[in-house]
């Protein structure tokens, strides 16, 4: 093992992974009938319950990356890195618009380049959308994060929380009842929400937080298990259940920084396994892209075949009790090898480009070369 692999936080690795898992995962209540279906019976709670673990998905890897960048400073290299992603972003876009071609989807080269430039070629590329921009402001961030002590540093955390998850919680609960309509909060900031995530993971990184394993997973499942009882309650007085899930506000929040502290320090020693962490972890990004063609299928499929065949209707709690396990497994296996064929591919093809590219150098720099006497 190199030494890389045998600095690796494994933690994190683990976090990245549960992280993408819980894409596909959150996905699920996305594309069948959850949203149709009032939460109310113990089968409803627990879909609802195991939502609320998995709409962290967005804020852990915004977390990840403030741990992992917040030492990051404005060279070469590192600005050097958004060519690869912008350069794997592009191919995988053209790769789901073939896709969506072979679907029947009627597209046009303009048609086609203007998916590709405005992020929905891709269904899920708003969030490479996001990341450009949080990419070029983590030099400036990163600035701000080596000046701040602790206290400093969490004045500037409950700032961020004041003007970007308080008003994404409080103001759409108050706009809906009228006794208290009055009560609002400044929300212009509420788009924020990456920086808020990056910074808090800066700052476990700068200042760690230990909590014992067993008192945050009873702490975890104790918040959700009252977040679901909440969702259930404002179901039933007509507020709308997605106002809560939304990734900035303070439930997804909590939510998200318990799920972080149970995990981010975790070590662990065997090889095979922190192998295996660190190859699902470093495809990620790959595996978030793909799972749009994954899930695209697989739902499609099953939708036409299964939940409302000819043999009758399925509701959503069968649909969750007899498939929940195999469709988001499939779809995260299938992401997870399109992924790995496509990184095998990519480095293959970066390789080459690479020697072609030294071999005209070669060639231009023995041009200038004076003759032998």
């Amino acid at each position: 093992m190199n030494d890389a692999n045998k600095n690796r936080l494994t933690g994190i690795d683990i976090l990245k992974v549960l992280a993408v898992f819980f894409v596909v995962g959150v996905h699920f209540f996305l594309y069948t009938k959850y949203l149709d279906t009032p939460v109310a019976g113990l089968n409803m709670l627990l879909q609802s319950a195991m939502r609320w673990i998995f709409i962290t998905c967005v804020p852990i890897f915004l977390m990840c990356t403030g741990f992992l960048e917040n030492g990051k400073q404005m060279t070469r290299s590192y600005y050097k890195k958004l060519l690869r992603i912008l350069i794997v972003y592009v191919l995988i876009s053209v790769i789901c618009l073939i896709y969506r071609r072979t679907t029947g989807e009627l597209l046009y080269p303009t048609r086609m380049l203007s998916y590709i430039t405005r992020f929905t070629a891709d269904g899920y590329a708003w969030y490479v959308n996001m990341y450009i921009g949080l990419f070029l402001l983590i030099p400036l961030l990163n600035l701000a994060v080596k000046e701040l002590d602790r206290k400093r540093f969490l004045i500037v955390l409950f700032s961020l929380v004041f003007v970007i998850a308080v008003p994404l919680t409080i103001n759409p609960i108050t706009d809906k009842i009228r006794s208290i309509y009055f009560i609002t909060f400044p929300d212009w900031w509420t788009l924020l929400f990456p920086i808020m995530y990056y910074m808090i993971g800066a700052f476990l990184s700068k200042y760690p937080v230990r909590v014992r394993k067993p008192v945050c997973f009873s702490v975890l499942v104790g918040t959700t298990a009252a977040l679901t009882a909440l969702l259930a309650a404002t179901e039933r007085i007509g507020l709308n259940r997605e106002m809560l899930f939304v990734y900035g506000s303070l439930p997804v929040l909590i939510e998200s920084v318990l799920v972080f502290l149970l995990f981010y320090d975790i070590r662990i020693g065997k090889a095979g396994v922190k192998k295996v962490l660190a190859l699902i972890s470093n495809l990620t990004f790959e595996i978030f892209l793909f799972s749009y063609i994954s899930d695209q299928f697989l739902y499609a499929f099953f939708h036409d075949r299964v939940f409302n065949s000819a043999d009758g209707v399925l509701t959503q709690q069968q649909i969750f009790v007899r498939y929940f396990f195999i469709i988001v497994s499939l779809s995260f296996l299938a992401s997870l090898l399109f992924a790995y064929l496509f990184r095998l591919i990519y480095r293959y093809a970066e390789k080459g480009f690479g020697n072609i590219c030294k071999s005209i150098k070669q060639r231009r720099k023995t041009a200038k070369l004076p003759p032998d006497i």
